[in-house]
């Protein structure tokens, strides 16, 4: 499914006053809009990434408050129908910062970046390790981000996490799922194995 502007801007404005508005970008599940230049609207592109949407609603509202870093707070949700299915969207603040990229890290010193990859250990620790949010039978289980890649990932000026964002692959599995693109060597997108297997290593000295 595709969204142009004015069908974005049509269905926000049932709920909003809408000053501008402007695409934002395209994952997995979701189309993402940026209204007002301060809100994040999410739009599933299928049935299936619709549910995924609800998932992920449900989870954020849970996880709200739980972090000293921001994840996209639930502030409304809506119904709209497109080709007689009802779909759901979601409006969230937009989380200021930067995105880091392999080269810019390793142009760090790298006292900061053993600071990014404590920060980075510690909120997937935190997520891994929250209690009374959902039920999990098994110990070896957690509940997983899902999606844990740099793309996902915001930082300050002085590149301090700030932010994580797309929880909608998020899912009960074993822990080292959430390291799979932090240990990816392969993918110039990603940080690479090197400084994955530091943020591993810290987490691990947490358990």
């Amino acid at each position: 499914m595709k969204y142009s502007i004015d069908f974005v801007k049509e269905i926000l404005s049932n709920h909003l006053n809408i000053s501008s508005i402007e695409y934002l970008g395209s994952g997995n599940h979701s189309d993402a809009f940026l209204a007002n230049k301060n809100l994040v609207a999410k739009f599933p592109k299928n049935n299936r990434a619709n549910n995924s949407l609800i998932k992920e609603i449900e989870l954020l509202k849970k996880l709200d408050q739980k972090f000293n870093i921001e994840i996209p707070n639930v502030i409304k949700t809506g119904l709209f129908n497109s080709n007689h299915n009802l779909y759901t969207f979601f409006i969230s603040k937009k989380i200021e910062g930067i995105q880091l990229n392999k080269t810019k890290l390793n142009q760090l010193p790298l006292t900061k970046r053993e600071l990014i990859s404590k920060s980075i250990a510690e909120f997937l620790y935190g997520l891994h390790h929250i209690e009374n949010l959902i039920q999990i039978k098994r110990k070896d289980l957690v509940l997983l981000h899902g999606d844990f890649s740099l793309n996902h990932l915001y930082f300050d000026t002085q590149f301090n996490l700030v932010g994580v964002i797309d929880f909608a692959d998020s899912r009960i599995g074993k822990y080292m799922s959430d390291f799979k693109y932090l240990l990816d060597d392969n993918d110039e997108e990603e940080f690479g194995r090197d400084f994955g297997l530091m943020v591993l290593k810290m987490y691990q000295e947490m358990r």
